[in-house]
């Protein structure tokens, strides 16, 4: 694995990125490419979705069947950065240890799926079942300890014993680089694709799902169901999804803005605004939901958020086709 003792001794501060556009398992992806010298921006160019799965029991909440539809994409991952991640089918710490015994090296970090109820660093500490990913870079097996990054909550090499990872470890995956500098990356493709990917999601567009969630959303909320569980009503999935999406957007502009070269086409600058725009308005509908929780009339409430992501669905649609036009 990465050699400890250099971590230690520079500050990550000025190294890692905490920011919260990234899921916790996308953000050790970005911050193994921060320490690599890769362009993360080129990690998720893909995060411009929106997908909803179909009910499948009477409990299941509106939030849990929200996702952004990004799946991975590991192998776009290693043609834009270098980056070469493999997952492994592990269930428990047991697992994970002879995975890692049998396909580590000094270059090798390991990404662990785990419960931030079982890390002792993070706020849900023995309060909240939530999933989780931390990023392992060194296994003392004597010791029965495990030494990982988790900048999702701070800048620190952070210990957690087998004890806690026994009650939690599930899958994991080795990250490490498969090139020696930063590829060259054809940007125009790049963005290209990434606007192509949400007209095409199985069949189904992005927009269409939008205004599915949205005819969902205006007749079928339950906040009782929605929030059962969780300590902390904004920790509920509903929110947290709907605050990925926005992430996404968010993303997705950031990537833009980093190329350059359209930048004097009026066309190209009003859609790269118009995505940080749509991803604020996700953004209010997340407080506009929170809201009508506390609310006495709540179906009249969603009605006008039902229209509120309407509207959005009809300029994020508009705002995609000028892109397209621009890149085809």
């Amino acid at each position: 694995m990465m050699d400890m003792d250099m971590l230690q001794m520079t500050d990550l501060k000025q190294v890692l990125i905490q920011d919260r556009i990234f899921s916790c398992f996308q953000l050790l992806i970005v911050n193994f490419a921060a320490i690599n010298k890769r362009d993360y921006h080129l990690t998720f160019p893909n995060s411009w979705g929106f997908y909803l799965n179909d009910k499948k029991y009477d409990t299941d909440s509106l939030g849990s069947r929200l996702s952004t539809g990004w799946s991975g994409g590991f192998d776009e991952i290693k043609i834009n950065t270098g980056i070469a991640i493999k997952s492994y089918d592990t269930k428990n710490l047991e697992e994970v240890l002879n995975v890692m015994k049998k396909y580590s090296d000094e270059d090798t970090m390991w990404i662990v799926k785990t419960d931030s109820f079982w890390c002792p660093w993070t706020l849900g500490y023995q309060k909240q079942h939530m999933n989780h990913c931390i990023l392992i870079i060194k296994n003392d097996t004597y010791h029965k300890v495990m030494y990982c990054l988790d900048p999702y909550w701070n800048f620190e090499i952070n210990k957690i014993d087998y004890c806690d990872l026994k009650q939690s470890c599930k899958q994991c995956y080795s990250i490490r680089t498969d090139t020696d500098t930063q590829p060259k990356v054809d940007w125009d493709q790049l963005i290209y694709h990434a606007v192509v990917s949400i007209f095409d999601q199985s069949g189904v567009t992005t927009f269409y799902e939008i205004r599915k969630f949205a005819d969902e959303i205006s007749k079928n909320i339950n906040f009782e169901i929605e929030h059962k569980g969780y300590i902390e009503q904004h920790l509920a999935p509903i929110y947290r999804q709907l605050f990925r999406v926005s992430s996404g957007r968010t993303n997705l502009y950031n990537l833009l803005d980093e190329y350059k070269k359209y930048d004097n086409i009026e066309e190209y600058m009003k859609a790269k605004n118009n995505i940080i725009k749509i991803s604020n308005w996700w953004r209010n509908v997340i407080l506009m939901i929170g809201k009508s929780a506390y609310h006495s009339d709540t179906n009249n409430d969603m009605k006008v958020v039902a229209e509120y992501i309407n509207k959005i669905a009809d300029v994020e649609e508009s705002t995609a086709t000028q892109l397209l036009n621009l890149f085809k």
